[in-house]
């Protein structure tokens, strides 16, 4: 009886001391990230060109060409960057149709013709021989390089183009089309 309290009282006390004498502890790392964004808004987004003669150069802001190079105050739109990181933007645009007629196309190598428009634009800052050729097909041009992330304060900038009407216009109908901007994450 004497042998069984003796065994235990030493396994009880054995049962207090730590194994091996090492103890374990941990702590915690907090981990934090913002997944990459890239969002904008181009206003105004429509434009009247009103009644344009064929072989004529009309201008978003005016009539007549702006400034060169193009200045704030001269351009037409403008292109509000709520992006996280630093941006490209290009530019293309389509046919224009209408609701009757010939739809006019455009021209990737700035040659209007019977029926084809040519566009250019630029953004503020830049010469009119520095202005993009607005395409429909081909690889489309950037229009505004490196734009800085929404968080680095250079989240906007205006823009101007210039459409050249075909040089042959085959019917009175209306057309309208698209031109669209398109915003990457700069490599």
């Amino acid at each position: 009886m004497k042998r069984i309290l003796v065994t235990l009282l030493l396994v009880a006390v054995l049962s207090l001391l730590p194994i091996g004498g090492i103890f374990a502890a941990d702590d915690t790392v907090t981990v934090t990230a913002t997944g990459e964004y890239v969002s904008f808004v181009n206003a105004p987004d429509t434009k009247a060109l009103g009644t344009v003669l064929a072989d004529s150069t009309v201008w978003a802001f005016a009539a007549t060409a702006p400034a060169d190079p193009l200045v704030d105050g001269e351009c037409f739109f403008m292109v509000t960057n709520s992006s996280t990181v630093v941006t490209n933007t290009t530019i293309s645009t389509s046919a224009w149709s209408g609701t009757g007629g010939n739809d006019w196309t455009s021209t990737d190598d700035d040659l209007n013709g019977t029926d084809i428009f040519a566009m250019k634009a630029g953004a503020s800052g830049d010469a009119h021989s520095a202005m993009v050729t607005v395409k429909d097909t081909a690889t489309y041009e950037v229009l505004k390089a490196n734009l800085e992330a929404h968080d680095d304060g250079g989240a906007s900038f205006k823009w101007e183009f210039s459409f050249e009407a075909p040089d042959v216009i085959s019917d009175s109908d209306q057309k309208s089309g698209t031109i669209t901007l398109t915003m990457t994450a700069a490599a």
